[in-house]
């Protein structure tokens, strides 16, 4: 018989239980708790899908996990699982030294996925070690069958010569102009449907104070821009996520891997310091950018991105890349 008492705690008891539990940073979500002699051991937390994720990640559910002992968690992992919803999928991230939690967790049957070699470097230490990206997906939803576009004999020639530059004062107005013309849903099949949030957001929109690479033409107008941005967590501030976005009509110039290289250049020879970029794997158009600058598959979280259509709904998978390139890795 179970030493530890195994509850979906509500009201004042599961206030209780989450006090001794340093929790501030997790989102709301769903808790899960094992506790001895009124005392919690071990906790899961499945967060909320967030709604400014709109239709994209609404079958998502992120997963926190705090334990004082790794056998009350593996128990209270087992109990768990029937009460998850079994259409979602979970996500979870972990340094590799915590490997041994990931097989306490072995009832949830999450899988490792991608593993972001020097992705994480703990708070005030020189030296990182790998991110591991685990998940379980849902039942498989796949979409329909939609023909890759034709690839081109010989690569357009430019649309118009184009500089590229770092973001600056100077360049905000006609970075604020780029960003208003970007259509929500440019990135994505027509057809598809966006929520109610996405229609009103462009990513990045109006975010003028992020680093930017920009290619402008001879007129100063912004084409295409790629935004660099730093996680929040303290350990992963050496590392760069970059966004890709250029107008219809400067497309396939080539302009998209020309701003991935001066993305790699800029980041030279320094120690430790990293590039991702997490595209969806239909978008063919920026995953062969990546591809010839340089980057690597590090792996790919599988049916990650709920695609929408009036008629149909499915779950794509979202790949990860990494620059430098992780070795042995397709």
């Amino acid at each position: 018989m179970s030493s530890w008492t195994l509850a979906e705690p509500v009201g004042s008891e599961r206030r209780r239980l989450l006090s001794a539990i340093p929790c501030e940073s997790w989102p709301p979500g769903r808790d899960f708790i094992a506790s001895h002699d009124g005392a919690a051991v071990a906790c899961l937390r499945t967060a909320e899908a967030d709604p400014g994720d709109g239709y994209h990640r609404e079958h998502v559910r992120s997963l926190d996990v705090w334990w004082t002992d790794l056998a009350a968690l593996t128990e209270l992992a087992e109990w768990a699982v029937s009460r998850l919803e079994s259409r979602c999928r979970l996500e979870w991230e972990l340094p590799s030294s915590d490997e041994a939690v990931l097989a306490a967790l072995e009832p949830l049957e999450l899988e490792e996925e991608v593993r972001l070699v020097g992705g994480w470097r703990p708070e005030g230490g020189a030296k990182t070690e790998d991110l591991l990206l685990v998940g379980h997906a849902a039942p498989s939803r796949p979409g329909p069958e939609v023909a890759a576009p034709g690839r081109r004999a010989r690569p357009l020639p430019p649309a118009g010569s184009w500089r590229i530059e770092s973001s600056s004062d100077e360049s905000r107005p006609a970075l604020a102009r780029f960003l208003a013309r970007l259509a929500p849903g440019r990135a994505y099949p027509p057809g598809t449907l966006l929520s109610g949030a996405e229609q009103v957001e462009t990513r990045r929109r109006g975010d003028l104070e992020a680093d930017w690479l920009l290619a402008r033409t001879d007129d100063g107008e912004v084409v295409g821009g790629l935004v660099l941005e730093r996680p929040r967590a303290p350990e992963r501030a050496h590392v760069r996520r970059v966004h890709l976005d250029v107008l219809p009509e400067a497309r396939e110039r080539g302009l998209g891997t020309a701003l991935f290289s001066q993305a790699v250049e800029q980041l030279g020879d320094v120690e430790h310091e990293l590039l991702e970029a997490d595209p969806r794997s239909g978008h063919r158009p920026v995953r062969r950018a990546l591809e010839a600058a340089g980057f690597g598959v590090a792996g790919r979280q599988r049916g990650a991105w709920r695609m929408r259509t009036p008629s149909a709904s499915w779950d794509e998978d979202v790949v990860l890349y990494q620059y430098p390139a992780p070795s042995g890795v397709g």
